[in-house]
């Protein structure tokens, strides 16, 4: 998850079968030495992997 959000310019999250998108977000940090100390990377990690955990639950996985 750390390097989709590093290294993409965008980011996407899609569902369990059929695969759909439900979360589809830029990500726009700023490239440097120490990017994942930016409040901006926190914030996105976090609302992709609460995306990803809500997809697991509702499709009965474990969000892996």
């Amino acid at each position: 998850m750390d390097e989709a959000i590093y290294l993409g310019t965008r980011v996407l999250a899609l569902s369990g079968r059929p695969g759909r998108v439900v979360l589809d977000r830029p990500s726009n940090l700023p490239y440097g030495d120490h990017p994942r100390t930016d409040p901006l990377f926190a914030g996105l990690r976090e609302e992709l992997t609460e995306v990803v955990r809500q997809a697991a639950s509702l499709s009965g996985g474990n969000g892996r």
